[in-house]
């Protein structure tokens, strides 16, 4: 099973815990968002299988991937990485900062020191991971931080959540997401065209309301340009 985070807490519901006689995973691999403790618990709970992260770009600019000992390893292969501060000075092994990849595998689209709007840190030297794997270990800790809506509570949203919720309504031509503080988030929208004014309206309403429900946090629709 290999899935978005956001995604396969909502799928553990339905499957609620793993119990005899039903058909287990033998791994479950999430990739593409930050992966909680909760997160993890729930879906090695309803799958019966350990949770395995990975993390990855589709720029093909560097490879990370968590062994069955929690560590997360750089494919060393597959891109260089540096580790800097907001004025782009290196920081040490266990300091947190932006992630810089150089890439080492896509030939058709080098990318030379790619700050990509990562977090992490590069671990700090210690014993050899149990795991016998060599490559060095990594922590990311926040993928697309600029991407992500921060709401009240501590919840994080993630765009790729937002973009299968807007794949479901058809009268929109745009979207658009404006975070103006931690419990509000206004929703612009650009109706698909001048007769479909209301029904986008009342497809932002409808979204705006789920969002709220679901993360208990106020959700403004605000109309956009073009209506």
């Amino acid at each position: 099973v290999e899935r978005f985070p956001s995604v396969l807490p909502d799928l553990a519901l339905v499957l609620g815990p793993a119990r005899a006689g039903r058909v287990r995973a033998s791994v479950v691999f999430t990739t593409g968002e930050a992966l909680s403790p909760a997160m993890r618990a729930t879906i090695a709970d309803a799958f019966g299988a350990p949770v395995l992260d990975h993390y990855g770009q589709d720029e093909k600019v560097g490879f990370v991937l968590e062994c069955r000992a929690g560590t997360y390893h750089r494919v060393v292969e597959y891109g260089l990485l540096e580790v800097v501060d907001d004025a782009g000075a290196a920081v040490p092994p266990g300091m947190e900062g932006h992630l810089v990849w150089t890439g080492l595998v896509n030939r058709a689209m080098p990318l030379i020191r790619y700050r990509i709007g990562d977090e992490g840190a590069v671990a700090s030297p210690g014993e050899p991971c149990p795991c016998g794997v060599t490559y060095p270990a990594v922590v990311p800790s926040l993928t697309r931080s600029g991407d992500s809506l921060r709401l009240a509570g501590g919840h994080r949203l993630s765009p790729r959540l937002l973009n299968q919720l807007l794949k479901e309504c058809r009268s929109f031509a745009a979207a658009q997401f404006v975070q103006a503080g931690r419990a509000t988030v206004s929703l612009l929208v650009e109706p698909l065209a001048p007769d479909a004014v209301g029904a986008a309206a009342a497809e932002a309403e409808d979204l705006a309301t789920r969002l709220a429900e679901r993360f208990a946090a106020e959700l403004q629709f605000a109309r956009g340009p073009g209506e």
